[in-house]
């Protein structure tokens, strides 16, 4: 009911993290003082335990409250109005906005501690000290991470309608990119103007996947593709300068564009390939897709495929068998796993209706 405070460069924040940790100092000061290192330590071990239930708390209530405002937000028209128990206040994304600065504040904070105290003791219990600050740190970062992404949920649940009708036919007429293009702009430059620097770059690589990810996921319908004059393929590229546009307006000086966006968009020249490239060249273009996705999923392509005209169900049985055959390689897998590969964002695709 009341905002979140606002800092010197303009970022929001809540004052218990600043409380919390006064507190904790207060009582490491003490034990400092009696000379004994185990005291300090055991001090030291226990906030941290106490830090960690606090982070799992705060992703458990934000779940409940983002959950809440969907559920308020798309609830039928026709349906009576709901109890003060399900109705969302307003400011629900300045608080997580405000959630998410406060772990980069914590964790600054964590490392001065395990600095400063690090220094009184034997190297041993030095080590003791620095694994449990680590653990919450790697807390502070799961909260921020979780944070962004329930600003996803939020940002993208206003954006259902535009998606559904990408491929449809009123879609190569139609200005659904610009509606989703200029909604995100909204949010962002809002959020970008009160959110951490580093969190706001993780944000919005997040923001490019779930906006590539929405786009094709848009196969689920099954629109046949108009490729008659180059004007599916058009409105792709029509789409995606759009898109580019918004995204590289928003990016932080200090962040790397081609880690950030340009290598989520070489997704989407493999999807034109596919979409409107020959048949007979699908294959190799498969094998490049998946030199740089390794985890490209089977199902995008036999997606693809449904949706193009002219290629015959005997084509698409051939080229799903050979990109099948591709993908499970044993030469490739075992290298995939001596590389220890992470999974790329296009695993997480959803063409299933």
């Amino acid at each position: 009911k009341t905002p979140p405070h606002v800092d010197s460069e303009g970022l929001l924040y809540l004052d218990g993290t600043r409380t919390c940790f006064q507190m904790f100092t207060q009582q490491a000061e003490v034990a400092a003082g009696s000379s004994q290192a185990k005291i300090l330590v055991g001090v030291i071990n226990r906030f941290c335990d106490l830090l960690k239930q606090r982070q799992k708390k705060w992703m458990q209530m934000i779940e409940v409250d983002v959950q809440k405002l969907l559920r308020f937000n798309h609830r039928d028209e026709d349906a009576p109005e709901p109890d003060s128990s399900e109705q969302c206040p307003g400011g629900l994304v300045e608080y997580i906005v405000a959630v998410a600065n406060d772990q980069m504040k914590a964790a600054d904070y964590s490392v001065a501690i395990s600095s400063k105290y690090g220094k009184l003791v034997t190297k041993t219990y030095e080590r003791a000290i620095t694994q449990d600050i680590e653990e919450a740190l790697d807390g502070f970062a799961e909260v921020a991470k979780f944070c962004s992404n329930e600003l996803i949920k939020i940002i993208f649940a206003d954006l259902a309608s535009p998606f559904s009708e990408i491929f449809s036919k009123a879609w190569y007429s139609g200005s659904q990119a610009q509606q989703i293009a200029d909604t995100l702009y909204e949010y962002l430059v809002e959020i970008k103007s009160q959110m951490n620097s580093v969190v706001f770059a993780s944000l919005l690589e997040i923001v490019v996947e779930e906006t590539i990810l929405s786009f094709i996921s848009a196969l689920k319908y099954e629109h046949s593709f108009k490729n008659k004059n180059n004007k599916f393929l058009d409105c792709m590229k029509r789409d995606f300068e759009i898109f580019y546009k918004v995204f590289v307006q928003l990016l932080p000086e200090s962040e790397d564009k081609t880690m950030i966006i340009d290598d989520k968009f070489k997704l989407m020249e493999y999807f034109m390939d596919f979409s409107c490239g020959e048949v007979d060249n699908i294959t190799a273009i498969w094998s490049n897709c998946l030199s740089v996705y390794w985890d490209t999923p089977i199902k995008l392509l036999a997606a693809i495929l449904n949706c193009r005209k002219g290629v015959d169900k005997s084509d698409t049985k051939k080229i799903l068998q050979t990109a099948t055959q591709l993908c499970n390689d044993p030469a490739r897998l075992n290298q995939l796993n001596e590389a220890e590969v992470q999974p790329t964002f296009i695993s997480r695709v959803n063409i299933l209706i």
